[in-house]
This record gives structure tokens, C-alpha cells and sequence, in this order.
């Protein structure tokens, strides 16, 4: 008991006051307070001199920007322009080559027609060349124009078998002969015809070799001979 009673607690209320070194401590905190108080009052200033600061610095920033797009644009157009004018270019010379080419098939066509109507022409000529030819023909000579082209089988056939009364004649074809450019207007045409055997042509142009066998009505005609001259 008695050491209860002497023992006295740890914390009194006189030993509850500051130390030192505490009281030192908030003392400078209330110094800290007052200079938080001081950077307080300075940012508002710092805020205001931003707000000035950045819009310029943006400005400059976009400024720069829109003038290198702009160069940048400007370039472009000019690459463009000059790519334009170089299609224009080909393309005048393309249209040229093209205006030269059609030129060029006009003038083939045209001679192509030509070479056509050549043809055809010549392979006329050359149909009569064979036609004339060919060893069964004969020419009569002296066939009165009053004749008609369909009567010409009749009068033809008449006549040979005046010539060959024994014979059977055959014709294939017979037609008239448009005359020479020299040859006077008084001039009958001539008649082409077809023997359809060599042996009758032979011996109509030996019967036709004797006036006797010839009446009075077929005294002016002539049979000839057909021969191709080769070149």
C-alpha cells in the first residue's frame, strides 16, 4: 500500500506541458503557415501571366502550322498543274497519232476499193479469156442484128444442121459477143457458142470450109477459130 501510495502517475498535470523542442516546432510551423499563406496569394498572378502566355504561344504554333500546309498545298498544286499539262500534252500528240492513223485507213480503204473493182474487173476479163479458150468455141461472124438474143439458140441450131444434116448437134451455150471499139457501126456483133462434142465443132468448121453447103441465106456468115494467145 504504501507503494502505491508513493507511486505517483507519470503524467501529471504540471508535467503535461510542451517541451521545449514542441513548442519550437509549432512556432515554426506557424512560420510555414504564413509563407503557404504568401505562395497562396502568389498563384493567382502566376494563373493570370499563363493565361496570357499560352494563347500567344498557340497563335505562333498555328500560324506556323497553317503556313507549312499552306506551302505544302501550294507545292502540291503545282506538282498537279504540272502533271495536267503533261496529259495534255500526250493526249494532243495521242489525238494527233490518231488523226494520222484514221487518215491512213481511209487511204488503204480507199485503194482496197479499188483493188477490188481491179479485181473484179479482171476476173470478168479473165472468165472471157477462158471462155474463148476453151477448144469447143466457135465465133460466128456476120449474125444479122435483127436476130434477138432468144432466138439465137434456133437460128444457131438451123444453121448447123444445114451445115451436118447428119449429125447430132449439142450445143452447151451460145451468146452474142460485144464487138470492138474500132470496129464500124455496120459491123454485126459476133456470136459465141459451145459445142458440147470436140468431133461437131471440127466438122462444122470443115463443112463451113465449103461454100456449097452454105445456102444463099448463110453465104456471109463465118465460122472461126478460137485460139488463146499466151503470153
Amino acid at each position: 500500500e504504501r507503494k502505491r501510495e508513493t507511486e505517483q502517475p507519470f503524467f501529471t498535470a504540471k508535467n503535461q506541458q510542451k517541451p521545449p523542442g514542441l513548442q519550437v516546432g509549432l512556432q515554426d510551423g506557424d512560420h510555414e503557415s504564413g509563407d503557404s499563406q504568401d505562395s497562396c496569394s502568389l498563384l493567382p498572378s502566376l494563373q493570370d501571366r499563363e493565361g496570357q502566355i499560352m494563347p500567344s504561344i498557340l497563335q505562333k504554333m498555328l500560324d506556323a502550322q497553317s503556313k507549312q500546309l499552306l506551302a505544302q498545298f501550294h507545292s502540291s498544286i503545282l506538282e498537279l498543274k504540272k502533271e495536267i499539262h503533261g496529259i495534255g500534252d500526250r493526249m494532243a500528240h495521242l489525238e494527233t497519232k490518231v488523226e494520222k492513223q484514221v487518215t491512213t485507213h481511209n487511204s488503204l480503204v480507199t485503194k482496197i476499193q479499188q483493188i477490188e473493182l481491179h479485181l473484179s474487173t479482171h476476173d470478168t476479163k479473165l472468165a472471157d479469156l477462158e471462155g474463148l479458150s476453151r477448144r469447143n468455141n466457135l465465133r460466128l461472124r456476120g449474125m444479122p442484128e435483127s436476130v434477138a438474143v432468144g432466138g439465137l439458140q434456133a437460128l444457131a441450131t438451123g444453121i448447123f444442121q444445114t451445115i451436118c444434116p447428119a449429125k447430132m448437134l449439142l450445143l452447151d451455150c451460145i451468146h452474142g459477143v460485144a464487138k470492138a471499139r474500132a470496129a464500124p457501126a455496120s459491123v454485126p456483133k459476133d456470136i459465141l457458142f459451145r459445142a458440147h462434142y470436140h468431133h461437131i465443132k471440127e466438122e462444122i468448121l470443115r463443112a463451113s470450109r465449103n461454100a456449097k453447103s452454105l445456102t444463099e441465106a448463110y453465104k456471109d456468115l463465118q465460122f472461126l477459130q478460137i485460139f488463146l494467145k499466151l503470153h
